[in-house]
This record gives structure tokens, sequence and C-alpha cells, in this order.
């Protein structure tokens, strides 16, 4: 019972850690741009311009909160404005549950059972107050600075507050009551952190480490999510291995053997209720 709660923490952490934070960008007065460096180089930055329009990997997640740990094996498949599907292997033999993003709803199915559930965005309160969408996770999963969809990237830029620290471009934005920082690091121009704090205290931090070149980008080896503060923050680790390049992409249609549940039987059953 002990591996199901753990897949089912798992599976909370990994819906509600990917929909913090992505509210649309909003103008604010930008202060002076830092002496040395232009617009046109940042909008050229990989962080900004770059990202792996598709790929696949072998992942490790990483579920560590405070006095637990859990690991598990899976599959991540990406594809650019199309989806993102994510595969739970705990003994890397076969797949127990999958969770796939795509750009208008939620798809999780727990294997074992024969069962799933489909939550469409607008349907759920909380995503809609917040203005949360699914271009989040895929800025995430990419390793770029998550702009507003139908807005020039110049002005996208133009509008935010960017500062720099020693190589550390910070780029800045406010909306909704949170604040959105993205630290590039100038030599490279990956993102190397990013960081949204609500005005409710609430903060979740995304930091890429052991950048690896993978069809003419990079890609972080290692992304961490955490959400709370230092002393009793929940943490998600993705450990992405033998990545490449993907340009095909199938979006994941149960069978007429699955059976259609409310999203609380898929936790309730892979909590052994």
């Amino acid at each position: 019972m002990e591996r199901k709660n753990n897949i089912t923490a798992l599976l909370f952490l990994l819906v509600a850690l990917f929909f913090v934070g992505c509210k649309s960008t909003k103008t604010v007065q930008r202060s002076e741009m830092p002496a040395g460096i232009t617009l046109a180089e940042i909008e050229a930055m990989p962080a900004v311009k770059g990202a792996l329009p598709g790929y696949s990997a072998k992942m490790k997640l990483t579920l560590a909160s405070p006095g637990k740990t859990f690991s598990s094996q899976g599959t991540l498949r990406l594809k650019d404005g199309e989806g993102v599907q994510m595969g739970i292997t705990p003994l890397g033999l076969f797949e127990v549950a999958r969770v796939e993003f795509s750009p208008l709803y939620v798809l999780i199915m727990n294997r074992l059972k024969k069962e799933y559930s489909l939550v469409h965005y607008r349907n759920v309160a909380l995503l809609e107050q917040l203005g949360l969408n699914y271009t989040l996770l895929e800025s995430v999963l990419q390793n770029r600075v998550n702009l507003p969809a139908g807005v020039p990237v110049e002005k996208a830029l133009a509008a935010m507050d960017i500062t720099l620290v020693g190589d550390t471009l910070c780029l800045t934005n406010k909306a909704g009551g949170i604040t959105y920082d993205y630290y590039i690091a100038k030599s490279s121009g990956l993102l190397v952190k990013s960081v949204g704090k609500h005005g409710n205290g609430t903060a979740v931090t995304c930091l890429y480490e052991g950048f690896r070149h993978i069809g003419g980008q990079q890609i972080p080896h290692s992304i961490t999510l955490a959400l709370g503060g230092t002393a009793n923050a929940v943490e998600l680790s993705i450990v992405l291995n033998k990545v490449k390049e993907e340009l095909e992409y199938k979006t994941t249609t149960p069978s007429s053997s699955y059976k259609k549940v409310p999203l609380t039987d898929i936790f309730e059953a892979l909590n052994g209720k």
C-alpha cells in the first residue's frame, strides 16, 4: 500500500506543480535596460528563441517532502503545441499510470484497473480564476521563458523589468498578484532558474542543471520544481536520460475496454481504497 500511496502523491504533484504561476503576461512599466545588453540580444538567446520542438526521454521522478522521499522511473514525450505524456513505471517494467497534458485537457489513466479520467481546464474553477494554461508545462520542459501567445517577442520582452547581476540576467514581470522571475545565464543564453511568487506567499521555484546538446539545442539533464518555502518545500525532481529528438506525437485515446471515472476514483484506486 505504501507504493500505491506514493504513486498517488506523485500524480497529485505532477498535476499541481505544472499549473502554478502561468497567468498570461500583462504589460508593466519596465526600468532602464542594463548597460551592454539589448532586447535583440535577449530575443536571440536559447531561453527565449530556442526550444526543441519535440523530444522523448527516459526519466527518474523523485518526490521529496519533509520526512519522506519516493522515486519512480518513467517515460516522457513532448511535442510543441500538441501535448506532453508522462508514464509512471515504478519498477521499470510496465506503465501503471499515465498523465497526459493537451492544450485543452489533462488525461489521467490507471492502467492497472483500466480506468481513466479526463478533465478540461475550463471546468476547473481554480485554473480559470488564476488564468492557468497549458503553455507553462511546455515552457518548463523546454527550458524557455513563458511568453504570452499572440504577442510579438520584442514587445513582450519590452514589458519586462530586466536586470543584470554578474553573468545572470533576470527578467521580471507581474500579473494577477504573481511575480515571475526568469534567470538566464548571459554567457550561454540558457534559462537556469525561474520563480513564481504569489502575493499570498506561495512560491514555485524551478532549477535547471546539466545541459546536453540534443537536436541542435541544449536540454537540461535535471529539472527540479519546489513548491513552498525552504523549510517545508515539496520537491519534484525530473532527471532525463536517453533524450532524443522526436517529431512524431500520438495523443492517447483510451480503448473501449477502459472505463471513464471521476478523477477522485483514479487517486483512490491507486491509493488502495
